[in-house]
């Protein structure tokens, strides 16, 4: 999938996940990084500080665009999450 600026892979793709979540901040048009003490828990029981929240758009084989609000930006994840949960809401 294509996102942003560049090329992400989104390697975990989640039902369960209740957000998006990416590790690169230059993946995300925009981006509030206002000070925060959130944190996320992962499945392997780890907390992972939120240090952002933010926006983008992901282009679709078709060449629609898909926009995605509220992604987190948690600098310490070792993947980007992609939430079907959230799209689900849409």
């Amino acid at each position: 999938m294509k996102i942003g600026p560049s090329y992400i892979l989104f390697k975990i793709i989640d039902i369960g996940a209740s957000i998006h979540m990416t590790r690169e901040s230059g993946q995300l048009h925009t981006l509030s990084r206002e000070p925060s003490s959130h944190a996320v828990e992962l499945g392997n029981n780890n907390n992972y500080a939120v240090k952002g929240l933010g926006s983008t758009s992901l282009k679709l084989e078709s060449g629609e665009k898909l926009h995605l609000n509220n992604i987190l930006y948690v600098p310490s994840l070792k993947e980007h999450l992609f939430s079907i949960s959230c799209l689900e809401d849409k």
